[in-house]
């Protein structure tokens, strides 16, 4: 019988600010995060896993949230490592950062390359500046634009946007305006 491949799903559950319509288990901070205890607990657990699936091979890697793209470079590093000396990785295998788009600036997505990440899943919602506004996010369609393009020139050829429907106050033309302008950057999903 054949193996079928793992994904691994990483939750950093912390974030600057926890929007209103969030259902996930994350929290605003308030102080620094515990990422040193967080990232020995993912690390052990990994090493636990790794024995319990031998021979199977890992085929993505995501890290949601909360915000993970607040961690810090070198605890992801260290976390995709002991991923990989823990469960195999799959030739092909698809590491994904899902981050919000005022993190991801021009010197943020040329560090993302240092790392092995092949996927950026940005949390978007809206082009709408006003709704973006009523939502508590901490970006507005300008840095959401730029935040693509950042992505593009550090290298980054599979992008996914996050967009929500039936905001409060949804028109179809509003919606509309969502559509055209994420099909207009040519992101992948």
């Amino acid at each position: 019988m054949k193996e079928l491949p793992l994904s691994l799903y990483i939750h950093w559950p912390w974030c600057l600010k926890k929007c209103p319509y969030c259902d996930f288990n994350s929290h605003g901070l308030r102080g620094p995060a515990p990422e040193a205890l967080y990232e020995a607990a993912i690390i052990e657990g990994l090493k636990e896993q790794g024995a319990r699936v031998q021979r199977r091979k890992l085929k993505s890697i995501f890290f949601g949230g909360g915000t993970p793209s607040l961690m810090a470079p070198d605890t992801i590093g260290r976390i995709i490592e002991a991923a990989d000396r823990s469960i195999p990785f799959h030739e092909n295998i698809e590491i994904t950062l899902e981050a919000n788009p005022d993190d991801l600036t021009e010197k943020y997505t040329a560090m993302l390359q240092q790392l092995p990440f092949n996927r950026i899943s940005m949390g978007i919602q809206t082009f709408d500046d006003a709704t973006l506004k009523l939502l508590n996010r901490r970006h507005d369609a300008e840095q959401a634009v730029k935040a693509v393009h950042h992505c593009r020139r550090a290298g980054f050829n599979n992008i996914s946007i996050d967009l929500i429907y039936g905001l409060p106050g949804e028109t179809d033309e509003r919606w509309k305006r969502d559509l055209q302008q994420a099909v207009s950057l040519g992101v992948e999903h």
